[in-house]
């Protein structure tokens, strides 16, 4: 993932970003911008900004739901207390709109 620097891209209502502490060490987590967040972007308070990849097109209302839900108390050795939902929520799908040919499909055994 290139940070905002490298596509132009800005954490406006709705974008998808990759999380990370440090430039470089983003993995599996994601934001989902609830307003405009620019300060995310380059050359506001980080001079890299963060990986912006995605957009929600539908569904805005549901991202708000999930916003205000129940927030566990549980210590985290990460730094994510606080942050982190009592209930787990699972994303069903999620497409590819640009017209470019998607990865192909990874298959888990069950």
């Amino acid at each position: 993932m290139k940070s905002t620097k490298v596509t132009g891209l800005s954490h406006t209502d709705g974008t998808i970003s990759m999380a990370r502490y440090d430039v470089g060490t983003a993995s599996n987590g994601f934001t989902i911008s609830v307003g405009d967040m620019t300060y995310m972007d380059a050359g506001q308070d980080d001079p890299d900004g963060f990986a912006a990849f995605g957009k929600v097109t539908k569904g805005m209302d549901v991202v708000k739901k999930i916003l205000n839900g129940k927030i566990t108390k549980e210590k985290f050795e990460s730094g994510w207390d606080g942050q982190m939902l009592a209930e787990p929520v699972t994303i069903l799908s999620a497409k590819r709109i640009d017209g470019s040919k998607p990865p192909a499909p990874v298959t888990t055994p069950d």
